[in-house]
């Protein structure tokens, strides 16, 4: 389950106090430290997940540029495969 909130207030405690395990994900900064707590106040068995990056959007840019850039790496790499192949094929048929 996916859940986003923008105040304590808002949180169902009732519903997610019987989740074994629940992870609050705030940016990286003053304002996400104190929601965390007012979390974990609330629901003891809440684990805090920091981004790297000042915030999530940012995170998330990260990683997309990321696999934008491993994606664009396997595709060189199979097309340098597919070249050496052809290559050696046309050597054979010499």
């Amino acid at each position: 389950m996916y859940m986003t909130v923008d105040s304590p207030r808002s949180l169902p405690v009732d519903l997610l106090q019987d989740i074994p395990e629940v992870f609050c994900a705030y940016d990286n900064n003053t304002a996400g430290d104190e929601m965390a707590g007012v979390v974990s106040e609330l629901l003891p068995q809440a684990s805090r997940v920091k981004p790297q990056a000042q915030n999530w959007h940012e995170e998330l840019l990260v990683l997309l540029r990321w696999q934008q850039t491993e994606q664009e790496y396997q595709q060189q790499r199979q097309k340098q495969q597919r070249q050496r192949e052809r290559k050696r094929e046309s050597e054979l048929e010499l």
